[in-house]
């Protein structure tokens, strides 16, 4: 079963001024015909106002607390990988809601159960690391590929490093049945397929949290 994406359009109203008389004198470019009525712009320039508030008072993130505060950056830990080990996961995904077509009947009811890898294609790799293992993670990396981070503070990996670093989501982290790190995620046809890597250092098949 194909699900068809909605379509929206819009139309503008557009004024068009066109000269009447051939370039040359100003009196002919002053001559125009105007289709359609005009009015002057009295709103003040959105972009104009937030900078000019901006400006007035720069804006302190301290207000919202120390930054190991937020908790937009909380992000759930995961163990450290004992043994590598690879899975293959399905992401099967069900309707929260109703999806009608445009005369108001069901295409998809809630429940409705699918694989969107069916769909879509993940452009990239996704490598799953701790804050501790960042550097490993850019080594291996690739053009493209996302490093997410599982635990600790990914912004200001991001500052130190100067390159993205994400922060591991839980939705993301229970989709992906995401259990060890480091792992490294890619599709193949409908699946994913999750590589947990053992690092040197580490002991094959002992407990290490």
């Amino acid at each position: 079963m194909t699900i068809n994406p909605y379509i929206v359009g819009s139309i503008i109203p557009m004024a068009i001024a066109i000269p009447v008389s051939p370039p040359g004198t100003a009196q002919n470019q002053e001559e125009r015909v105007v289709i359609g009525k005009t009015y002057p712009i009295i709103e003040p320039d959105a972009l104009a106002e937030i900078e000019a508030r901006v400006a007035r008072k720069p804006f302190d993130p301290k207000v919202f607390g120390e930054e190991e505060s937020w908790s937009a950056l909380n992000s759930p830990t995961l163990p450290v990988a004992s043994r590598r080990e690879i899975r293959r996961v399905i992401p099967f995904f069900a309707l929260s809601f109703d999806i009608p077509d445009k005369d108001g009947n069901i295409l998809y009811p809630a429940g409705y159960t699918f694989n969107p890898l069916e769909y879509l294609r993940l452009p990239s790799r996704l490598i799953i690391v701790n804050n501790d293992q960042l550097d490993w993670a850019f080594a291996q990396a690739e053009i493209g590929d996302m490093v997410i981070m599982a635990g600790g503070n990914a912004l200001q990996a991001m500052r130190d490093r100067g390159v993205p670093v994400f922060k591991l989501e839980e939705q993301v982290r229970d989709r992906l049945d995401l259990r060890f790190v480091p792992s490294i995620v890619e599709q193949d046809g409908t699946v994913f397929v999750i590589e947990e890597i053992l690092l040197d250092g580490e002991t094959e098949g002992g407990a290490d949290g």
